[in-house]
């Protein structure tokens, strides 16, 4: 079986979003010259645009429950952050959220060499898109590895959000061996088509202010 090229499938995704950005701006931005004012188009964004990334997101996070762990404990034991330990410390303070829900289940390893010691093919997939250099790495000391090479979670009934919801978007880097993979593949132009509304919602909702 050929190696997956990971850097290339970034690339053509790259390709594909400003694709379907451009696209998506010219159509929403054709439709709102069409309205009358500016109150009328900052009332479809809010409405009409708003409800349509909704109900993308819903649609793909509806389509991961077919879907179920393939315990290989990637998430668990080598997950990434653009941010340091410290960082997240000072972010926790600062009542962000997701740094909270993260530090209450991830430890830093000490050293990147330690990470990827069990996960090499996924620290390979992270270096092909060079987004190695820019991560720091963590993992859950409550995750422990059976004699079939699967992982468990000790407080798996019990897991917090963060891991529950895991993962909750198509757009995240997942190892060819994660389950998920077909999920991703499949909603992946979705996600995309929301990230771009996403922005051009900001855009146009600043403009028209």
């Amino acid at each position: 079986m050929p190696k997956h090229d990971f850097a290339q499938e970034l690339s053509n995704r790259q390709k594909l979003y400003k694709d379907i950005f451009l696209k998506t701006k010219n159509a929403l931005k054709k439709k709102l010259d069409s309205l009358k004012n500016n109150e009328e188009r900052l009332a479809f964004l809010q409405n009409e645009v708003s409800k349509n990334i909704l109900e993308k997101i819903n649609n793909y996070k509806e389509g991961s429950k077919k879907y179920t762990c393939a315990k290989c404990g990637t998430c668990c034991k080598a997950a990434c952050s653009e941010f340091s330990y410290s960082e997240l410390q000072q972010k926790s303070t600062e009542n962000d959220n997701f740094a909270k829900s993260f530090l209450e289940v991830f430890v830093p390893y000490e050293n990147k060499e330690d990470a990827q010691e069990e996960f090499g093919a996924y620290f390979n997939l992270l270096k092909q898109t060079g987004l190695y250099d820019d991560c720091h790495f963590y993992y859950c000391p409550k995750v422990i590895k059976n004699e079939d090479n699967t992982y468990f979670c000790s407080d798996y009934a019990d897991r917090p959000v963060v891991c529950r919801d895991f993962p909750n978007n198509p757009l995240v880097m997942l190892p060819e061996k994660c389950s998920f993979r077909p999920w991703k593949d499949e909603f992946e132009v979705e996600a995309l088509f929301a990230n771009a509304l996403l922005e051009l919602v900001g855009y146009f909702m600043e403009k028209y202010s």
